[in-house]
């Protein structure tokens, strides 16, 4: 695997519980330089599923301290895609916390335990990346 800025989306499942439905909690989301800070993950929350993060309508600014929940994977895929594509990330493997786990204790090397959470996560490929942008892109964008 090559050292693309790629992002890692881990998510914890909550099973139903008293007649509420299973929900997919957002645990982390890493890139190769450490934690995704809030404010992406509030900006593409918002922009992706609409989920009004404040009581204040005016606020540019959201601090995450609730834990996030999703409905499902399609809703949680969907948060994913609109992160990859507001960071402009290559790619985004959303994997849940248990398969990670798991990867890590089949691993022995870090190259092993990169190919396996490639091969073991579900992958969204950015169509509109491009690693070597041109002139007028630079420009415009």
């Amino acid at each position: 695997m090559n050292n693309e800025n790629y992002l890692l989306l881990l998510y914890g499942y909550y099973p139903a519980v008293d007649n509420q439905e299973g929900s997919y909690k957002l645990m982390k989301v890493v890139d190769e330089r450490g934690m995704v800070d809030d404010q992406s993950l509030a900006d593409a929350l918002v922009n992706s599923l609409g989920k009004d993060l404040s009581s204040n309508s005016n606020q540019t600014h959201y601090d995450l301290n609730e834990d996030i929940y999703f409905k499902g994977l399609e809703e949680l895929n969907k948060f994913a895609y609109k992160l990859m594509n507001d960071l402009d990330a290559p790619l985004i493997c959303v994997l849940s916390a248990e398969n990670y786990n798991t990867c890590m204790e089949k691993c022995s090397s870090l190259e092993e335990f990169k190919d396996l959470l490639l091969d073991s996560s579900n992958c969204l490929e950015n169509v509109d990346y491009s690693k070597d942008k041109g002139l007028l892109s630079k420009i415009f964008n």
